[in-house]
């Protein structure tokens, strides 16, 4: 929830307050705010169910006095917040969370709210922040407020921690805006630097916000990489067709330009998921995909065709391009043993073109196996 909508903002009430004072509170804010808003904040605050994500989103542990404070920066000057520490962790998640979603719906609405900030950094202090946090303190601190204003305790542990999941989805509701307020580069830019920082240290657990930005990242990249993909199985089939038809190497070394083009493009923005996946212990799924229909392209082409030199540059490309990808690191490294063993006492020479030539019938005889 933002800041600025939370109940306990529109009332300008604390969490320690009486019902009846909220009650009071509503009466005297609706002859400055809207009177409907007034009434269903005090309802949100009187009824302990949902009183409980109105408290959780809003700065726990923070004194009333610097709850002004940090309520007049957000609104005057967001972008500054990023400085501020010293709050309990949910409480600063929740401030600059709410920052964020303040610059991302500023009055231009325009990337250049986000151009005052680095907003890697603040994906970063956000999802560190929200690591921190403790249910079992939340719990303790909030039933301690509640106790003070006469409501009842929270008695289910599990409640906080659905409320906490609910706080979540915000989370990655503004993290999506400010994506969608980026231009391609930047995003890129910003997910892969977080990706990037969140792995230097590989004791360290994956925030689960950075987990849910990098899926967020992946779907909003999804149509581009689909594309891409679609692009690299054209010159496949392509690639094929020219073999099958005749061995112009022109028309193959133009293929396998234009596939390394391709795979560059597609590999550029899978990069941040690879790494993130990686550091999860996992593969990406869509790279294995693309990565083993190239690898059997270029086994074909050297077991079928004789073509080892186009067999090696795609395999070379494909290890570059896949480097974050262990299965198929595995599996190219095993290729190229393979192709070093059949070619051990068959070395690549330039001929008097500078082209690479090789024994064929000793090419035939051999092969790489799928």
């Amino acid at each position: 929830m933002y800041l600025l909508d939370n109940p306990f903002c529109i009332l300008s009430a604390s969490p320690g307050i009486s019902s009846k004072s909220i009650s009071e509170l509503a009466e005297s804010r609706s002859l400055v705010r809207d009177s409907r808003e007034c009434m269903q904040a005090k309802l949100e605050l009187l009824n302990p169910r949902k009183r409980l994500y109105a408290e959780l989103s809003w700065l726990p542990g923070v004194e009333e006095s610097r709850v002004k404070e940090l309520l007049s920066v957000l609104e005057s000057q967001p972008y500054k917040t990023i400085r501020i520490d010293g709050l309990p962790p949910l409480a600063r998640s929740n401030l600059l969370i709410s920052c964020l979603r303040r610059l991302i719906d500023g009055e231009t609405g325009r990337e250049s709210n986000l151009k005052k900030i680095n907003v890697a950094k603040w994906f970063l202090e956000i999802g560190g922040e929200f690591e921190k946090l403790d249910t079992r303190t939340l719990h303790e601190s909030i039933n301690d407020a509640r106790g003070k204003a006469g409501f009842p305790a929270v008695r289910d542990p599990a409640q906080v921690e659905s409320a906490i999941s609910k706080l979540r989805t915000f989370y990655n509701d503004v993290f999506r805006k400010a994506l969608d307020r980026l231009s391609s580069s930047k995003v890129l830019y910003a997910v892969a630097s977080v990706v990037d920082s969140s792995m230097k240290n590989e004791r360290a657990p994956v925030h689960a916000l950075i987990d849910d930005l990098v899926n967020i990242y992946e779907l909003k990249m999804q149509k581009r990489l689909s594309n891409e993909e679609n692009r690299i199985l054209f010159l496949e089939r392509k690639m094929r067709n020219v073999l099958e038809e005749s061995l112009d190497d022109s028309q193959i070394t133009n293929l396998v330009k234009r596939m390394t083009q391709s795979v560059k493009k597609w590999s550029k923005f899978a990069m941040p998921i690879q790494l993130h996946e990686k550091s999860r212990g996992l593969d990406h799924d869509a790279s294995v995909r693309v990565a083993e229909n190239i690898r059997s392209l270029y086994i074909d082409i050297f077991n079928e065709y004789g073509q080892l030199h186009f067999s090696m540059m795609l395999s070379n490309m494909v290890l570059e391009m896949f480097s974050h990808v262990v299965k198929i690191v595995v599996m190219v490294k095993e290729d190229m043993e393979r192709l070093d063993e059949v070619f051990g006492r068959n070395l690549p020479l330039l001929n008097s073109d500078g082209v690479i030539e090789y024994d064929l019938d000793y090419v035939n005889d051999s092969g790489i196996k799928v």
